[in-house]
């Protein structure tokens, strides 16, 4: 594919050409949510952790660490809606785009999201393709409902990821809206590039990554993959591993495999993939998994990091204190989201 193609279809994608945008891409935060969606796409590190209170002195902490997104997690933490917003929004005004998981995979709860001011949404326990293709109508085809919505979803062509091999193209969201354009030249819509336009302006700073979560996705991770308008998969391994029978065996060849799999098919149909994940060998799992592609690194979250933090000072002062009877600090658990 030459140059010039490449430049129309980054800039149509909400990103222009890394080599020619002038005011830049960075290999490094602050972000858009477009940024994010072309940091995973072409093969990069995008570095994150869950963030759970609702401290407003908690996001410029988070973002003086350096990370790329947020993760926040509705599904499994109680956040109400205008709170949800400034957090969301104070985090993009800082160029660290929040992804957001729904408490359920069901459109009209993800575009109220992505106005609260979410930019990536994470769609828990995904495992058909038509779950996964009205989540792209969300994201990707606001403000389309109804009757004409359906339509474009029903004859969305699932992407060949050899034919990207063959002309080293990245996937883009330029993949769906050619697909959308057509379909709606075909149904007698004398001028589609003017809605086409339009949703493209309107949802391109927008990404979905599908939860994987069960064997019903593992067994249709292909077919969910080359679906045009997904960006990507974030693991849920606590799901996943009791879902497979695993339950937190985090060492586990049947949880391994899995990830794995997941990995392998995100790579193979040039999609992002994440892994929150914050359990045994955190550390040395999440390095092994993102040499294998999986770039989207989710580590840990804010309550468990500061429990981490806070077990080890204490017993460090308290062994240096030559306390003879200090607490047991490693005692306590947080829990995991």
């Amino acid at each position: 594919m030459s140059t010039s193609k490449h430049k129309a279809t980054d800039a149509a994608d909400g990103h222009a050409n890394t080599k020619a945008r002038v005011s830049g891409f960075k290999d490094a935060p602050p972000w858009s949510g477009a940024d994010v969606r072309h940091q995973l796409l072409h093969k990069k590190y995008v570095y994150g952790t869950c963030v759970t209170s609702t401290s407003p002195t908690m996001p410029d902490a988070i973002i003086k660490s350096g990370v790329g997104v947020v993760f926040i997690d509705t599904e499994h933490v109680p956040i109400v809606r205008d709170t949800l917003s400034w957090m969301c929004q104070l985090f993009d005004a800082r160029g660290v785009p929040a992804l957001v998981r729904v408490p359920e995979p069901e459109p009209y709860r993800v575009t109220e999201y992505l106005d609260l001011g979410a930019r990536g949404i994470i769609a828990p326990y995904i495992e058909t393709v038509d779950q996964a293709k009205m989540l792209v109508g969300a994201t990707k085809l606001r403000p389309l409902k109804g009757e004409k919505l359906k339509l474009i979803l029903d004859r969305l062509t699932s992407i060949n990821p050899s034919a990207l091999d063959d002309n080293g193209d990245v996937r883009t969201n330029e993949i769906l809206y050619a697909q959308v354009e057509k379909i709606l030249r075909d149904a007698g819509d004398e001028a589609p590039e003017k809605t086409v336009g339009f949703m493209k302006e309107k949802n391109g700073n927008n990404f979905l990554l599908l939860n994987i979560e069960s064997q019903g996705a593992l067994d249709r991770l292909e077919e969910l993959a080359s679906i045009p308008g997904v960006d990507g998969f974030q693991i849920g391994p606590m799901d996943l591993s009791c879902n497979l029978g695993v339950p937190k065996e985090w060492t586990s060849e049947v949880f391994l495999g899995a990830v794995s799999r997941i990995i392998e098919v995100a790579e193979k149909y040039h999609i992002g993939c994440g892994n929150h994940y914050s359990f045994t060998k955190q550390l040395e799992y999440q390095a092994m998994w993102g040499k294998a592609g999986n770039r989207l690194v989710m580590h840990s979250m804010d309550t468990k990091l500061v429990a981490e933090k806070l077990k080890s000072d204490l017993s460090a002062i308290a062994a240096q204190n030559g306390d003879p009877e200090p607490p047991d600090f490693a005692k306590g658990v947080v829990r995991a989201v």
